[in-house]
């Protein structure tokens, strides 16, 4: 039957006086027919989980993927990647973003954030070197105690959907919202649009969300705030000091993230009073500040593209010129059908969805 299918995919490991039940779910669930729902118990010192034995190469992937709706009993939650000699594991409970959550979320996970766990000091930077060679993955929960004990056990229920590993370009974990993947998330995202595919890398890592609850607006023109806003989701929100312009609220939702863009050199104001947050970003502003965070991130900027054949390469601000090539030569920025690439045209959300994807697929 059904549950015999599912313990054949997914067996089962656990220690003495624990247990693990696993069964198909229809809600709740990510974007597929079914989630995996796995009720168990955990005495002390415990472990139990689920595992795949399965001999793949991850070469062309950089992270772990999961969606996951946990029960807040913060017991210890382990991702683990195997391979001939190695093991590998990410400890998700140890995440500030996702302690005591209750909510589902999808979770992206690179590959360098992972830990050995039998070297001594656990070092993290092993996996991506080895993950030509992955032969296990699993997903464990081990004995912490903690005020969801009673007498040394703790019983509770996880929720598992859409694993798999992906090019996400990130070099921190992102936990993003989880409650929809269908279609991103968004009402007005057509499945049948160019842009869908774009729109659900953005929206599943976190680095884009919607404009209000299951709306998009794909094109809608993108703000330099939104823009500074995606850059930082993209970091993973660190810490920033206070965005020192007129037009920038201390409490705005961008405030944080203009500081930081600021700070790092990836974003300038129009002067040292205004930043023109609400101002629609040309295409040109958008290489700008995108090629200053490859920068940031110490990536290679040194392409030149040939800007020559296209019809308006003259309108380009000389402010720009060299982002433009670098946008164009690095594939990030295309022409239209009139071989015009439109410089101080407004950055559409699609088309700053595509581009990102393009960028972090680099």
């Amino acid at each position: 039957g059904v549950a015999d299918l599912l313990g054949r995919d997914w067996p089962t490991n656990s220690g003495t006086g624990c247990a693990l039940e696993l069964s198909f779910c229809e809600e709740p669930k990510y974007n597929g027919d079914y989630s995996i729902k796995a009720d168990y118990k955990l005495s002390k010192g415990g472990y139990t989980g689920i595992v795949k034995a399965k001999e793949v190469d991850w070469s062309d992937y950089d992270a772990v993927q999961l969606w996951i709706k946990p029960d807040g009993k913060n017991q210890h939650t382990v991702i683990q990647v195997s391979g001939p000699g190695m093991t590998y594991e990410y400890y998700l409970e140890q995440n500030p973003e996702f302690a005591g959550r209750t909510d589902a979320m999808l979770v992206t996970i690179p590959f360098s954030e992972f830990v050995s766990r039998d070297e001594k000091g656990n070092p993290k930077g092993g996996l991506p070197a080895k993950s030509s060679n992955i032969t296990g993955f699993g997903l464990w929960l081990n004995y912490i105690e903690n005020e969801n004990c009673k007498d040394g056990v703790v019983t509770g229920t996880m929720y598992y959907d859409a694993i798999r590993v992906v090019h996400s370009g990130a070099d921190k974990v992102i936990i993003a919202d989880g409650s929809s993947g269908e279609p991103a998330g968004f009402k007005d995202v057509s499945q049948s649009a160019w842009y869908y595919d774009d729109v659900l890398y953005a929206a599943d890592r976190g680095i884009m969300t919607g404009t209000d609850e299951g709306i998009f607006e794909p094109e809608k023109n993108m703000t330099r705030a939104e823009l500074v806003q995606i850059l930082y989701n993209m970091e993973s929100r660190p810490q920033s000091g206070v965005a020192a312009f007129s037009d920038v609220a201390p409490d705005a939702w961008y405030a944080p993230a203009v500081a930081w863009a600021v700070e790092k050199g990836i974003a300038d104001g129009y002067s040292d009073d205004m930043f023109g947050a609400g101002d629609n970003i040309t295409r040109e502003a958008f290489a700008v500040m995108l090629m200053r965070y490859a920068e940031y991130k110490e990536r290679d900027i040194s392409v030149e593209g040939d800007i020559a054949g296209f019809t308006d390469n003259n309108s380009i601000s000389g402010w720009a010129v060299s982002a433009m090539e670098w946008a164009v030569g690095s594939g990030l920025i295309t022409g239209n059908d009139k071989d015009e690439l439109m410089p101080d045209g407004n950055t559409l959300r699609c088309q700053a969805a595509a581009i990102l994807r393009r960028f972090c697929e680099k």
